[in-house]
C-alpha cells in the first residue's frame, strides 16, 4: 500500500505543482486501502532482468528457473512473442567441471573456489556438499574416483566475479569483487536514478565478459537464442 500512496502523492505533486499535506495523505491512504481490499491476499514482486540484443541474451535475476520463467512469461504478454531457450553449451557442464576438479585446475581467467556439490550415479543416491573446503585436497579426488560428478562448483573470474555454477549453468550467489564495487562507488550520481544507471552499466559490462568466457570454456553455444538465469540461492 505504501508504494501506491507514494505514487499517488508524486503524481499530484507533479501534475498540480504543490505538496500534499498530512490530512490529504491520510485520505489518499484510506482510498487506496479500500481499493486494495479485494486483492488483500496478493502481493507485488520486484525482479530484474535485461536484454542484450547483440549477444541474443535475456539475463534474469531470479532465485529459481520457475521465477525466471514467470518473468519471461510476463514479457511475452507485453511484447506478444519472446522465443528464448535455456543457455546450452556443446560440452556438458557437469563433466567439464568434474574434469576441472579432478585436475585441480580451472581454465584461463577462472579460479576454483572453496565450495562444491558432488553427486553419485542415480542408483547410488550419495550427495556430498562441501563449503570452506580445499577443493584440491586428496579427499576430493577420492570422491571423484568413486564416479561422483560435480553438480555445483564455486568459481571466480578475473578478480571481478564470484559465483556458484550448477550443472544446468544456472549462476548462483553471484557477487562482484571489491574492485568492481569500488569502481561503482567512485562515481558521483546526482539522483537515485543516475546511481542505478551507473551501477547497471558496470554490472552488465562485467557480466558480458563473464558470460562470454563461460560459453567459451564449455565449448561454445549450440543455439541461436540464450536465456540465462542468475539465481541467488
Amino acid at each position: 500500500m505504501r508504494e501506491q500512496l507514494e505514487e499517488k502523492v508524486a503524481a499530484i505533486s507533479q501534475e498540480e505543482g504543490r505538496s500534499v499535506g498530512r490530512a490529504e495523505k491520510q485520505n489518499l491512504k484510506e482510498e487506496i486501502m479500500f481499493s486494495l481490499l479485494p486483492r488483500a491476499l496478493t502481493r507485488s514482486q520486484l525482479q530484474y532482468a535485461y536484454i542484450a540484443p547483440q549477444e541474443n541474451w535475456v539475463v534474469v535475476n531470479a532465485s529459481s528457473a520457475k521465477r525466471a520463467e514467470e518473468l519471461l512469461g510476463a514479457l511475452r504478454e507485453v511484447v506478444g512473442s519472446l522465443p528464448v531457450i535455456p543457455f546450452v553449451t556443446k560440452q556438458m557442464p557437469s563433466q567439464t567441471m568434474t574434469q576441472w576438479l579432478a585436475t585441480s585446475t580451472a581454465p584461463d581467467g577462472f579460479t576454483l573456489g572453496d565450495e562444491c556439490e558432488l553427486e553419485a550415479p542415480r542408483d547410488d543416491g550419495r550427495v556430498i556438499r562441501c563449503k570452506k573446503q580445499d577443493l584440491t585436497a586428496e579427499e576430493m579426488l577420492n570422491h571423484l574416483k568413486t564416479d561422483m560428478v560435480v553438480r555445483k562448483l564455486a568459481l571466480g573470474w578475473q578478480d571481478a566475479v564470484e559465483c556458484v555454477l550448477d550443472h544446468e549453468l544456472a549462476i548462483r550467489r553471484l557477487k562482484f569483487s571489491e574492485r568492481i564495487l569500488d569502481q561503482a562507488g567512485d562515481r558521483n550520481p546526482e539522483s537515485a536514478a543516475e546511481e542505478f544507471d551507473a551501477d547497471f552499466a558496470i554490472m552488465t559490462m562485467e557480466l558480458r565478459g563473464f558470460l562470454e568466457a563461460l560459453q567459451k570454456v564449455f565449448g561454445g553455444i549450440d543455439t541461436r537464442a540464450r536465456a540465462i538465469s542468475l539465481a541467488d540461492d
